[in-house]
């Protein structure tokens, strides 16, 4: 089998061409050696991805790629050959470029920041978007003051994390972000990281601070922020960026060559190129797929009508085996579709029998960093959208898959305009109280390493409330896919939420027998 045989290492060499330049970024988005004569999609690529390779061929080549060039070129040749005609081009797609403004000092808000503080408004105190990320090292591993350098360097280069929120406005200040140095026993070492994030952030000060619990057996390094300032992506660029300096911590802090936007000039972006009528043809979009579906959402088993906007949630795990997961990929690659497709449809369909409706809306997920140069910018991107479907209008399962492809395509060109704000200027704020997540993210996978040791992901606690009232989010694990189902305990009972796990799970199996018995 022909490879991508591109090094990932530190010693990379610049391509010198569109084939290595795709070669590498095959590569960066699938694993270190990744089939290179195939599809794409076959080869467990996902929008994601795809969007990560589009931003490794910008980053490389300075070529400006759709998020959705893949799915039009899933194929290696193919992708190479469209990637060779465009050689001549360079950045400054449709969407344009976001311009470089001061780091420091009061900044607009994002389209995302604005559509959570108006949920906030109506949550109270009843929900908190305190979002806590944590890593693990064998203790003795780390140098404090060599990490709490780097953390520092890590807090210049992104100014999201140096941000308060306040007055409709958003303000970077021109501070140090400090690492707090906390002991515990290891017995006690994560009810110790859950008390610190759980902790308010300092009146004036930024929404986001770091860290570092020492144990017996492990060292922990924990980030706090509020959902304002950072995303799971964002996570995964503070890790590497904190890896690249505690490795070489003479090396510049600054931005000085510009071409890492700040997430505030991101911000500015949006309010300059998402508005008249490039905002009124997204929302138009959006207004199509949703008129006439109930406004307070999808009818839930029991009554959802006039529930609060949040309230208390518990968890249930969710495990898809490997093999399942086999047959839905090859399922997938029969209809054109991603594992992430497949799974989606399966779910509308899992969720209408299990409700009795006969159409479902499903929220998910989506990284939004289809701008150039956000790929590598901490900040608030992410982004949710929603498809709808009709189960029974399809003959078949895999007919199903295919309209809720097409239907999650369709949304591709209309990403940018931000979930909360849309459902809020739609008039139907509950519209939205289901989700779906396949997470994948490039930036996390693998972590990078520190102190010349691999770091290993910690769960910290689960969020006590929940705004969807039920939200399954899966991930890859080993061959398999393993996750939760988080549900509002106000709403549903434990065996609502378990039933519709069995149904999922069915579904999933009525979907492999009924394609190879065709």
């Amino acid at each position: 089998m022909r490879t991508c045989e591109i090094a990932m290492g530190g010693g990379r060499v610049k391509p010198l061409n569109a084939e290595n330049a795709l070669r590498r970024a095959w590569a960066e988005a699938l694993g270190d050696v990744a089939a290179c004569d195939g599809d794409f999609f076959a080869h467990g690529g996902d929008s994601l991805r795809a969007l990560a390779v589009s931003a490794s061929v910008l980053r490389q080549l300075g070529v400006t790629l759709d998020p959705r060039w893949l799915y039009d070129v899933p194929r290696f040749a193919d992708a190479l050959a469209d990637l060779q005609a465009r050689a001549g081009q360079k950045s400054g797609g449709a969407v344009g470029e976001i311009a470089a403004g001061p780091r420091e000092g009061d900044h607009p808000l994002s389209f995302q920041q604005e559509g959570l503080l108006a949920w906030g408004d109506r949550f109270g105190e009843r929900h908190h978007h305190r979002l806590a990320y944590a890593v693990a090292v064998p203790a003795g591993t780390l140098d404090g003051g060599r990490l709490r350098a780097a953390v520092a360097l890590a807090g210049r280069r992104h100014p999201a994390l140096r941000t308060t929120v306040y007055d409709g406005r958003q303000h970077v200040d021109d501070r140090r972000l400090e690492l707090h140095t906390i002991s515990s026993t290891s017995s006690a070492q994560l009810d110790a990281a859950r008390a610190w994030c759980a902790q308010g952030f300092a009146n004036g000060g930024p929404l986001a601070s770091a860290a570092l619990i020492g144990g017996a057996e492990e060292d922990v390094v924990v980030l706090a922020a509020h959902q304002l300032v950072m995303d799971p992506w964002s996570w995964g660029l503070f890790l590497r960026e904190v890896s690249a300096r505690y490795s070489a911590p003479d090396a510049p802090a600054d931005n000085a060559d510009g071409r890492v936007p700040a997430y505030s000039d991101y911000a500015r972006w949006q309010r300059r190129y998402l508005t008249g009528a490039v905002y009124a043809e997204h929302l138009e979009f959006w207004r199509t797929v949703a008129a006439g579906f109930p406004a307070e959402g999808v009818p839930l088993p029991g009554s959802t009508v006039g529930a609060a906007p949040a309230g208390p949630a518990a968890r249930l795990p969710v495990a898809v085996p490997a093999a399942l997961v086999t047959d839905l990929q090859a399922l997938g690659r029969r209809r054109d579709a991603s594992l992430f497709h497949v799974l989606l449809a399966l779910f509308h369909a899992a969720v209408a029998a299990w409700a009795g409706v006969p159409e479902v809306v499903v929220g998910s997920a989506t990284a939004n960093r289809t701008v150039p140069g956000t790929d590598q910018t901490v900040g608030f991107f992410v982004n949710g959208r929603f498809t709808r479907a009709e189960p029974a209008r399809h003959a078949t399962l895999a007919d199903l898959i295919a309209g809720v492809r097409d239907g999650w395509r369709a949304g591709d060109a209309h990403q940018e305009l931000h979930l909360e704000k849309t459902v809020f200027d739609l008039g139907v704020p509950d519209l939205v109280n289901v989700k779906f997540s396949l997470d994948s993210i490039p930036t996390l996978d693998p972590l990078p390493e520190l102190g010349g040791r691999r770091l290993r992901p910690v769960r910290l606690a689960e969020a006590a409330t929940a705004r969807r009232h039920l939200a399954v989010s899966l991930s890859r694990a080993g061959g398999g896919l393993a996750g939760g189902l988080i549900y509002r305990t106000d709403l549903l009972t434990t065996g609502d939420a378990a039933a519709l796990l069995e149904r999922f799970h069915q579904v999933m199996c009525r979907a492999v027998t009924e394609w190879e018995g065709r």
